[in-house]
């Protein structure tokens, strides 16, 4: 959503480290103050230095989720916004209560394990569970 830079937080990528698929993780400590609450310990070893992607706003970033990212706390006055999606076919699972917030976006689920979240009403942003 907006231009992203070293100075507002960009993402930072371990290229090559998807190459190793799921790697193992460690809770994160508090004062990590990750999203997700995971740490992969020494992640540089999965392929070196973590690279810095800039993006002008509008530009994206399509990557694996097996790919190590992370970003630096935002120094700048810039906000920075961005959006998220995860495609994948519905034969995955999820683990830790993540199929709860998904939307099927074609086709079904004869599983039932995928949630379908309707589309909101309103302007309304829903409290995290």
């Amino acid at each position: 959503v907006d231009e992203v830079n070293k100075n507002n937080g960009a993402m930072k990528f371990i290229l090559g480290s998807h190459l190793e698929s799921q790697l193992p993780y460690v809770d994160s400590k508090k004062i990590e103050n990750n999203v997700l609450h995971l740490t992969v310990l020494d992640a540089e070893k999965y392929g070196g230095k973590p690279v810095n992607v800039e993006l002008k706003a509008g530009e994206i970033s399509l990557h694996s989720d097996w790919t190590l990212h992370c970003s630096s706390v935002n120094s700048s006055k810039s906000r920075r916004a961005g959006l998220v999606m995860r495609f994948l076919s519905n034969d995955v699972e999820a683990f830790e209560g993540w199929n709860e917030h998904s939307v099927i976006c074609r086709g079904e689920d004869p599983s039932g394990h995928w949630k379908n979240n309707l589309k909101p009403t309103g302007e309304m942003i829903p409290l995290k569970s």
